[in-house]
């Protein structure tokens, strides 16, 4: 996103669905039975620690203009302004996070989603100082974005985009 923009992600997804479409197709993706497991645990959560490392400015409130996308920088970003973490933020992600462990962990956990649906309520109530989706990103759109081809640009930065020299 940083580099190519939306149009680059979307270019990007449509490309991964088209390997996932030709992996079906030809039965490579069974392929994957060969992987050892400790691989794919390593990678899944790989992915987990990075996805996680991408809420720990919202989970604590910390006020941050913007977070770098790579995982050291952020780290470092996340380090450097943890002097601005917001109490009410930080102790509000911590009972929301227990509740939800307890709610999942118990078995009427089909009620978790309406328990965040009530805490948001109470937190509404309680009038905290917290981000939301309307103070962030000025609310969600009442209705479907427009639909839109994305277009593909070569991009001189690329190597495989760049023209050979002779």
């Amino acid at each position: 996103m940083q580099t190519h923009g939306l149009d680059g992600l979307f270019m990007c997804t449509l490309l991964a669905g088209v390997m996932l479409l030709l992996l079906g197709l030809t039965g490579l993706g069974t392929a994957v039975k060969y992987f050892p497991r400790p691989v794919v645990i390593g990678f899944t959560n790989g992915i987990a620690v990075l996805i996680a490392s991408t809420q720990i400015k919202d989970f604590l409130g910390l006020r941050i203009d913007r977070v770098p996308g790579d995982f050291l920088g952020r780290l470092r970003s996340i380090a450097e302004h943890w002097g601005t973490v917001s109490p009410a933020a930080a102790g509000w992600g911590s009972v929301r996070c227990s509740s939800s462990c307890s709610c999942c962990a118990s078995p009427g956990a089909s009620r978790a989603p309406s328990s965040r649906c009530s805490s948001a309520r109470v937190a509404w109530a309680l009038a905290l100082p917290l981000e939301t989706i309307a103070t962030s990103f000025g609310g969600i759109p009442a209705g479907l974005p427009r639909l839109q081809v994305p277009t593909f640009q070569a991009h001189s930065s690329c190597r495989c985009c760049r023209p050979r020299s002779r």
